[in-house]
């Protein structure tokens, strides 16, 4: 991520420098839809799990003000979260085999406002916060026997992000961003006051956004 960052500011201020186009473009009451791809990190795996997958979607936005806009996205990627070591009964050794781990798939429909700003003519910056809608796809519990799994697949979480976007003219853009998602469902019956063993994850977008409207 240390080197993925810089790369895009660098992208996106060449950009800048380098377009003919220089007017301040102004997006109020415009719709944009678009595309997003990009890297997926499960950050509530605790062990040895492979974390990297890719994710991808669909983005809807609509902005209700100059620097404001709601967004509405579908996304699909993988999911998982591991916690609670378990004793060894015999001899009360930790037994690392037998941590309890979920690995699932969602289908996630985040709703989020954003909030721009401007770095440099149409070269802007963002914050968004919001609430994400999730339907797991795939559920596979690697509990004991004895334990619960059967958790409700539908959950809501949080997300927010930051990002930057280049708007080459009032029809079309690109971004990218990074976005945090995470505590929603809790997956142990221990109560817990710190925070829920929910499916976390970490997404650095990059995308294209499109207005049909000129």
């Amino acid at each position: 991520m240390k080197k993925v960052l810089p790369l895009i500011l660098f992208t996106f201020s060449t950009i800048g420098i380098f377009s003919q186009e220089n007017n301040i473009i102004d997006l109020n009451k415009k719709w944009l839809f678009g595309v997003e791809l990009g890297l997926n990190t499960i950050t509530s795996y605790n062990y040895n799990e492979s974390k990297k997958s890719f994710q991808g979607g669909f983005i809807a936005e609509y902005y209700f003000a100059k620097k404001w806009s709601v967004t509405a996205r579908l996304k699909y990627f993988k999911i998982g979260e591991s916690h609670g070591i378990i004793y060894n009964e015999y001899n009360s050794t930790v037994d690392l085999t037998y941590y309890r781990r979920f690995n699932g798939e969602a289908i996630s429909l985040p709703l989020n406002i954003k909030w721009e700003y401007r770095i440099f003519q149409n070269f802007r910056g963002n914050l968004k916060i919001g609430l994400a809608f999730n339907q797991e796809t795939v559920s596979e519990y690697y509990y004991l026997p004895d334990e619960r799994t059967d958790y409700p697949t539908f959950f809501i979480d949080y997300n927010f992000g930051i990002g930057f976007s280049y708007y080459f003219n009032p029809q079309i853009a690109v971004y990218s961003e990074f976005e945090y998602k995470g505590l929603g469902k809790d997956r142990n019956d221990s109560p817990t006051f710190i925070a829920p063993n929910s499916t976390d994850n970490n997404f650095i977008n990059i995308g294209v956004k499109y207005s049909f409207k000129k």
